[in-house]
């Protein structure tokens, strides 16, 4: 990583590949995932950027739908807690580690709508196992 600084932090912001099979990409998978899809209307929603540091951000457009226990006693003055679990399909934590990007790692669309009347209270980015 090292080996990357200096000279090149100067000149280069970061390097966009749209290529993803030109990079080493983690086994990603949702564990409570029902239904998913990716985006590929015209050309597959992705890039990859490489950052003078050996940084690597990897962004693609997905859809799902994920499981969610809810727990209804006290409706309708309940609330609900559900997850997105992420995790690595071949490789255990000892050997890949996911890490939240640093300062507003959660983005959410600014029209976001939620069936049934819920709405969102509150988002985080913690670590389960």
């Amino acid at each position: 990583k090292d080996r990357l600084k200096g000279v090149l932090a100067e000149r280069i912001r970061y390097l966009t590949l749209t290529d993803a099979s030109k990079v080493w990409m983690p086994d990603t998978f949702f564990r409570n995932e029902k239904i998913g899809a990716f985006h590929t209307i015209l050309t597959p929603n992705l890039y990859i950027r490489v950052f003078p540091d050996g940084d690597v951000l990897y962004s693609i457009r997905i859809s799902i739908t994920c499981a969610c226990s809810m727990h209804l006693a006290l409706f309708p003055l309940d609330e609900q807690t559900c997850t997105l679990d992420v995790a690595s399909y071949g490789w255990t934590k000892n050997d890949l580690v996911y890490v939240w990007k640093e300062g507003n790692p959660v983005q959410l669309a600014g029209n976001l709508s939620l069936p049934g009347g819920f709405k969102l209270g509150a988002f985080g980015s913690q670590y389960c196992d």
